[in-house]
């Protein structure tokens, strides 16, 4: 956790949850990004985010553009483990969850990704060019 920080225990516990998605640095950055977006009253941005962790003096705002770049971590593990904070602390036992997967967020690029893929319906847009539209219906 970031040093000289004390957090609530209900907080510590979310974040901690989140460890397994990350590398030990980028936990650490994570953290703090939390805890910045949460604490600051102002713009949601990496310095205001930066400012409301306090490490606007501390850290280099490049540290926290590049967890956002360049940083290894793993959105699937993360999606993972928001959905299992769900299913296990909003979610009733037996009810039934009917899921739906859109992966089209995630940009898609090299020659592994289909040329027919990319020019084919509204996937020939510009803006969706670079796009592998991907759905999944996952049941029970």
């Amino acid at each position: 956790m970031l040093p000289g920080l004390t957090l609530p225990a209900s907080l510590r516990r979310l974040l901690d949850a989140f460890a397994g998605g990350f590398t030990k640095p980028t936990f650490i950055v994570f953290t703090a990004m939390v805890v910045g977006m949460i604490v600051q009253t102002g713009q949601k941005t990496v310095c205001g985010m930066l400012a409301g962790a306090g490490l606007a003096q501390t850290w280099s705002h490049d540290r926290v553009h590049r967890f956002f770049a360049r940083a290894v971590w793993s959105i699937d593990a993360i999606g993972l483990i928001v959905l299992d904070l769900i299913v296990t602390h909003l979610v009733d036992a037996d009810a039934v969850i009917v899921l739906a997967v859109d992966d089209t967020a995630h940009r898609r690029r090299g020659k592994k990704q289909g040329r027919e893929v990319k020019n084919r319906g509204p996937v020939s847009r510009p803006s969706l060019r670079d796009h592998v539209f991907g759905w999944a219906c996952l049941g029970q």
